[in-house]
């Protein structure tokens, strides 16, 4: 037998990816898990099975392979190989992005947010990711929001605080055609406003969830992520970010 594997979003790139994460324990944590057992033997990517998506789970899942291309980029374990499918990655998705939301019918632009996404998650098979998906992770198991909204929400202001410790955010962004890091806080801010979504999480929770910046932030501290991420992040920067995206 074989594993086949055949996308249905473009977003985690899991049909390339060694990594899985699971939801565990009490509080409730994401858990990233590593195998090569993951990895398939054929991957067939249709950008038809993606053509009912949603706009904001085609928002959600293309701004997670985009977070996997710029935390990839920044990883203090990049390379010059990983760097080449995550610029492409960034390329694909911020030429492709708004044609899809704009004409959910467009196949050529689906399929490369497909290449993108797939070519992202070969490349975090490498470099792991970073801060963004600490937090993201943390904000998913106490607030229920999707993953890639976390991403979404969080991004900016980890490029920021990287920034002070690295020049890879600033290079990514010259890499994919930004002039600056306001540019990327720009353009997130426009394709959620195109499919009506706030980049808040007090604004997406779940009603009865009431977690407090602190006590997210602490999930995140202890996150695996954190360990490539190109600032040693402390509690007290991350409480932060949380507390200023809610």
């Amino acid at each position: 037998s074989r594993f086949v594997a055949i996308p249905t979003t473009s977003g985690s790139g899991s049909e390339a990816s060694v990594a899985a994460v699971v939801t565990d324990g009490m509080p409730p944590r994401k858990i990233p898990i590593v195998s090569m057992d993951f990895i398939p033997d054929v991957v067939i990517l249709d950008p038809s099975l993606t053509i009912d998506l949603p706009n904001d789970i085609t928002f959600y899942t293309a701004i997670d392979a985009f977070t996997h291309a710029i935390e990839s980029y920044c990883s203090t374990v990049h390379n010059q190989i990983t760097d080449q499918y995550a610029v492409m990655a960034g390329k694909l998705i911020v030429n492709s992005l708004q044609t899809v939301i704009r004409n959910p019918g467009d196949l050529d632009a689906r399929e490369r947010l497909q290449f993108a996404a797939t070519l992202a998650g070969i490349a975090q098979n490498t470099t792991s990711v970073g801060a963004a998906h600490a937090l993201s992770h943390a904000l998913g198991v106490t607030t229920d929001i999707p993953h890639g909204l976390g991403n979404a929400i969080v991004l900016s202001k980890v490029l920021r605080l990287n920034a002070k410790d690295s020049t890879r955010p600033g290079m990514f962004t010259q890499e994919i055609g930004f002039d600056s890091l306001e540019n990327i806080e720009t353009w997130l801010a426009s394709m959620a406003e195109l499919v009506d979504v706030p980049l808040r999480w007090g604004e997406s929770m779940v009603p009865d969830r009431e977690p407090s910046a602190e006590s997210i932030a602490a999930i995140a501290f202890d996150d695996v992520c954190l360990r490539t991420n190109p600032r040693k992040t402390s509690l007290e920067e991350l409480s932060t970010i949380v507390e200023s995206t809610r």
